[in-house]
């Protein structure tokens, strides 16, 4: 059985402690997954606060760069990613297939979003006024995943943080 690890501070951990990740059409486990304690999440989160110092200094175009090098892992796995999704969500192969490239998809868009965080002027209301708009990196943030779209969900949630400059936790 294959147990997945945590990806923490740009390294792949397990912690001796996992969860069974049960196949919904044979209520068997397939997979384990690492879980990390209390401790080791604080330790995360002040790494991704480190992090986010970092990455809000890189130009949109080296973010950029990172998504388009995400988006060619997850293709390149597309095959072994969807059958995980399909064995662990329960949903049709051509589903889980679909669901990968829409999440490199959105990753690759986001890449190129990434060389436009500039502002603009919204229009007001009132005549003679308009708001100022711009893109401020806010901080390191954890998105979570529903269970209909595992894959597909963090990167939809993370388009906003990614283009200005915040890593996820």
């Amino acid at each position: 059985m294959t147990t997945y690890p945590l990806y923490l501070n740009g390294q792949f951990e397990t912690f001796g402690k996992t969860l069974a990740v049960i196949n919904p059409a044979t209520a068997e486990p397939f997979a384990e997954v690492a879980i990390a304690d209390r401790a080791r999440l604080a330790a995360a989160l002040e790494d991704a606060h480190a992090a986010f110092h970092q990455w809000r200094r890189l130009t949109g175009k080296a973010r950029g760069a990172y998504l388009h090098a995400i988006a060619d892992r997850v293709d390149a796995r597309r095959d072994e990613i969807a059958r995980v999704i399909t064995l662990e969500n329960g949903k049709p192969l051509a589903q889980s297939l679909g669901e990968v490239a829409m999440t490199v998809d959105h990753l690759r868009w986001f890449a190129e979003e990434a060389r436009r965080t500039y502002g603009r002027v919204v229009p007001n209301r009132w005549t003679g006024s308009g708001t100022w708009s711009s893109s401020r990196p806010w901080g390191s943030w954890a998105p979570s995943a529903r269970g209909t779209f595992p894959l597909c969900s963090p990167p939809g949630k993370s388009r906003r943080r990614w283009r200005p400059g915040a890593p996820w936790s």
